[in-house]
C-alpha cells in the first residue's frame, strides 16, 4: 500500500456553469437517459420502461425524431410514433427531441447524405427548405408543451463533413424557425463524437457561427450564434472515461473539444450535455471498438466507468445521460455490436450468452445509477469543486459538492488501472475540518453479478464503514471502487 497526503482546501477550484432561459431538463438531478425505447425490440417491451425510469430517479431522457418515418412524402405527416413516445411511453419526464432531418425523398435542393437520403439545401426560400420549415413548425407547436430542448441532426459531422455550410444553413433556419414558435426552447448544435472527424468538422462550421466573422458576425451574435447548447458524445473501454481512442490510436479529450469552442468565444453562456455515451460489459471478441476487441470486462468495471465519467464531466459543467436501461437487441442488424452491451439491465440477447444473466437482470450499474442520482439530487450540483484532479503522478481524484443542507459530499477514486506500480490500495487524506467523524460509502455494491441483489435489499448492499476525524483530517484506503464521502458528526 502506498500513502499520499493532500492539502486541499488552499487548491479548491470552483466550477460553476450558467443555466439559462426556461428550464428545459429537469433541474433537480443532471443525469439522464438516452433512447431508454428499443426500436428493435417487440412494442410491448417498450412498457418495461418508465417503470425502470421511475425507480432510477431520472427525469430527463433522450429521444429521436426521424423526419423519414414522420413525413414519408413531402408534406404528409404520420405523428403515430412520436405521439406514443411523447403521451404514453415517457409521459411525466422531460424530453430532448434530437430533430434528424432526412427523408427517402428529394425535392429541388435536397442535399443528398448517405445511402438514397436527403437533407434540406438549396435556396432558403426554395421548395426543400420550405417544406423543412414546415414539417419543424408543426413538430414544435405539437409538442412544445413537453419537449423544451432540440438538436439538430444527430452527430453531423459524419454525413455533413464535406458540406460544413450546408450544415450551418440547415442550423440557422432550424433555430430561427424554433424560436419563432417557441422563443424560450433551447437549440442544439447537432451532438458530435469525440473523434478527428469531429474535431475537423468543429474547425469548419465554428468560424461560421462566430460572432468575430467578418460576413456573418454581428447576425451571428444577435441570434445567440444559432445554437443554445452544444452536446458530446463518447463511448470507451472502462478505464478511458476522461476521452476516447481516435482510430490511430490517439486519445482525443474533452477538454481538447472545448478548447475548440473557447477559441471562438462560443463556449460561455452555452448549456452543455454529453447525451449519450457507456461502456459494455461481458466479452465479444468479434466485435470492436475503435478498432479494438471487445475484451472481458466486467460489471463492477461498468459501473466503475459510469461515476467516474458522470462526475468528471459534472465537474467541467456538463450534464450526462447513460446510453440504454435495457440493452439493445440489435443495432444495425448485429446482436453482437458494442451497442448492445452498454445497457444496465440485460436483455437475454442472443440466447447462449454466458455473459448475459437473462432478460430482466439488473447490472450492478443499474444499482450504481440508481444511487448516484439520489445522492447528486440532494446537492447544489451546479457548483463542483475540484479538489484533486488525478493529473499528477498518484492518479487520484477527489471532488466536493454542498448538499442542500450545507454538509459536503465528497467523491473520491483512485485510477488504478494507470498507475504504473501495482497495489491494492491507495491512501488520500483529506481536510474536513471541524467534524467528529465521516461515513465512507462504496457507489458500487458489494456482489460479482446484479444477479445476486435482491431489490429489497437496496441500499445495504453497498458497504459503509464510519471512521472517526483526527485533526480535522480523514484518511481514505482507495480501491478501485469510487466511493462517497459523508461528514457523520460534527467534532
Amino acid at each position: 500500500m502506498r500513502k499520499i497526503t493532500i492539502s486541499l482546501f488552499p487548491v479548491i477550484v470552483g466550477i460553476f456553469f450558467f443555466l439559462f432561459g426556461r428550464v428545459c431538463i429537469a433541474d433537480n438531478i443532471p443525469f439522464g437517459i438516452l433512447n431508454p425505447y428499443d426500436y428493435s425490440a417487440p412494442k410491448e417491451k417498450a412498457y418495461l420502461i418508465k417503470p425502470y425510469i421511475n425507480d432510477l430517479g431520472i427525469k430527463w431522457v433522450n429521444a429521436n425524431i426521424f423526419r423519414k418515418k414522420v413525413e414519408s412524402k413531402p408534406g404528409v405527416s404520420d405523428w403515430k410514433e412520436p405521439d406514443f413516445l411523447v403521451k404514453d411511453i415517457f409521459k411525466d419526464v422531460d424530453i430532448v427531441f434530437n430533430v434528424n432531418p432526412k427523408t427517402k425523398w428529394q425535392v429541388k435542393g435536397s442535399i443528398k447524405v448517405g445511402k438514397n437520403e436527403y437533407i434540406p439545401g438549396g435556396e432558403i426560400d426554395g421548395e426543400s427548405f420550405k417544406l423543412y420549415k414546415t414539417f419543424l413548425t408543426a413538430l414544435i407547436k405539437r409538442y412544445k408543451d413537453r419537449v423544451h430542448r432540440w438538436e439538430i441532426f444527430n452527430e453531423p459531422g459524419i454525413e455533413c463533413k464535406d458540406i460544413p455550410e450546408d450544415y450551418v444553413r440547415l442550423l440557422k433556419i432550424s433555430y430561427l424557425t424554433i424560436k419563432e414558435v417557441d422563443p424560450q426552447a433551447t437549440v442544439c448544435l447537432g451532438g458530435l463524437m469525440l473523434t478527428r472527424l469531429s474535431i475537423n468538422f468543429l474547425k469548419d462550421i465554428l468560424p461560421l457561427l462566430s460572432s468575430e466573422h467578418p460576413v456573418f458576425g454581428k447576425e451571428n451574435a444577435k441570434n445567440n450564434n444559432y445554437f443554445d447548447s452544444f452536446d458530446l458524445h463518447y463511448y470507451g473501454f472502462y478505464n478511458e472515461y476522461r476521452g476516447t481512442h481516435a482510430n490511430g490510436g490517439k486519445i482525443v479529450t474533452v477538454d481538447e473539444f472545448f478548447n475548440l469552442f473557447k477559441n471562438h468565444n462560443l463556449f460561455k453562456g452555452k448549456m452543455i450535455t454529453a447525451r449519450e455515451g457507456g461502456t459494455y460489459t461481458g466479452e465479444y471478441l468479434k466485435a470492436t471498438q475503435q478498432g479494438r476487441p471487445l475484451k472481458y470486462q466486467s460489471e463492477a468495471q461498468q459501473a466503475g466507468y459510469l461515476v467516474r465519467k458522470v462526475i468528471y464531466l459534472l465537474s467541467r459543467g456538463v450534464r450526462s445521460a447513460w446510453s440504454k436501461i435495457r440493452e439493445r437487441e440489435e443495432w444495425q442488424g448485429d446482436a453482437n455490436h458494442f451497442f448492445c452491451y452498454v445497457g444496465l439491465i440485460y436483455n437475454g440477447v442472443p440466447k447462449g450468452d454466458k455473459y448475459d444473466k437473462g432478460d430482466g437482470i439488473k447490472k450492478l450499474s443499474y444499482w450504481t445509477y440508481k444511487f448516484l442520482v439520489e445522492k447528486i439530487k440532494e446537492t447544489d450540483w451546479k457548483n463542483v469543486s475540484v479538489l484533486h484532479d488525478g493529473t499528477g503522478s498518484d492518479h487520484l481524484y477527489l471532488y466536493k459538492i454542498a448538499k442542500k443542507n450545507g454538509q459536503p459530499l465528497y467523491i473520491a477514486w483512485w485510477d488504478y488501472f494507470d498507475d504504473k506500480v501495482p497495489a491494492k490500495t491507495k491512501t488520500i487524506t483529506v481536510d474536513v475540518g471541524n467534524s467528529a467523524s465521516v461515513k465512507i460509502t462504496e457507489t458500487i455494491p458489494n456482489a460479482q453479478w446484479g444477479k445476486d441483489l435482491k431489490d429489497k435489499d437496496y441500499p445495504k448492499f453497498f458497504n459503509t464503514e464510519v471512521k472517526k476525524v483526527s485533526n480535522g483530517k480523514i484518511s481514505i484506503d482507495l480501491k478501485e471502487k469510487p466511493v462517497f464521502v459523508e461528514i457523520e458528526g460534527k467534532g
